[in-house]
């Protein structure tokens, strides 16, 4: 049975997907195509395709979600629990007043990293935004607004145990060799920083030395474990002009690869020793 996934900590456009998904997998299972479906409703074909891609509208008509669902011949439970899930993903995120502001791209990453289990990032030329101190932020360029965007963005990395998602970074050696500002106290409290959170659970850093032979990562990305288990792993790819996701399973894959290559960098261990040693 298709049946929604446990409660989760999940932005309002991830929730969307979510039912989209779910409503998905249930006319399949029910062996209903998709022009029987809207035959049955208000909806039309190219509308229920974007439902089920998880491009629902922000407030869905819930008589139009439990119309197809008794169709689907799902129960009364089953139907709550995703009425339910339609009803949550109808909330404007935290973000929403920033988002004239906010490219769509880093809305996404925020959606994302929301409403993930495990996040991880591969970095090969600066500090991820969530593990950037105020200060460091600032060199590179990040006002007042910014700063407070950042820190709520941080916020997740905050959250009590188990809605805290486990995070795992792989950075490059050379970002400690780059200065980011004038003063070189920016990147002692950026290393201070990092390694007061390699005390922390649920996190852990690794850093590929400089004498690792060959070539870095042409760019950084980040891997996104979705709370939701009808969701698939995204994957953040960062560009000049932005970052591109997808979800595609091969594609997926290749990153995943990337990773599984990128993470013989030193341990935990030896990483947390390296960062000592160049903040000595």
């Amino acid at each position: 049975m298709p049946n929604a996934s446990p409660a989760s900590p999940a932005s309002p456009d991830v929730l969307r997907q979510q039912v989209g998904e779910l409503l998905r997998r249930w006319r399949e299972r029910a062996g209903i195509s998709v022009e029987t479906a809207v035959s049955e409703t208000a909806l039309s074909a190219p509308s229920l395709w974007r439902w089920e891609a998880g491009t629902l509208p922000r407030k869905p008509k819930t008589d139009t979600i439990e119309a197809l669902l008794r169709l689907y011949g799902a129960a009364d439970d089953e139907i709550a629990a995703i009425l339910d899930l339609a009803e949550k993903a109808a909330a404007r995120p935290w973000w929403h007043p920033y988002r004239f502001q906010l490219p769509g791209w880093v809305q996404a990453s925020i959606a994302y990293a929301e409403s993930s289990t495990m996040i991880r990032i591969y970095a090969p030329h600066r500090i991820p935004d969530l593990l950037q101190t105020p200060g460091y932020a600032q060199a590179r360029g990040c006002d007042e607004v910014g700063l407070s965007l950042l820190a709520r963005r941080q916020a997740v990395l905050h959250r009590a145990t188990p809605e805290r998602p486990r995070l795992w970074v792989i950075l490059d050696e050379s970002i400690f060799c780059r200065s980011v500002s004038g003063d070189p106290e920016v990147l002692c409290e950026q290393i201070d920083h990092l390694i007061y959170l390699t005390s922390r659970r649920r996190f852990t850093l690794q850093i590929v030395p400089l004498t690792t032979t060959g070539q870095p990562a042409a760019e950084p990305f980040t891997i996104y474990r979705l709370a939701p288990q009808e969701l698939p792993d995204v994957v953040c790819r960062e560009v000049l002009d932005g970052g591109q996701f997808t979800d595609d399973r091969d594609s997926v894959g290749v990153y995943r690869v990337a990773w599984d290559a990128y993470a013989r960098a030193l341990s935990p261990m030896d990483s947390l020793a390296l960062l000592k040693s160049i903040h000595a």
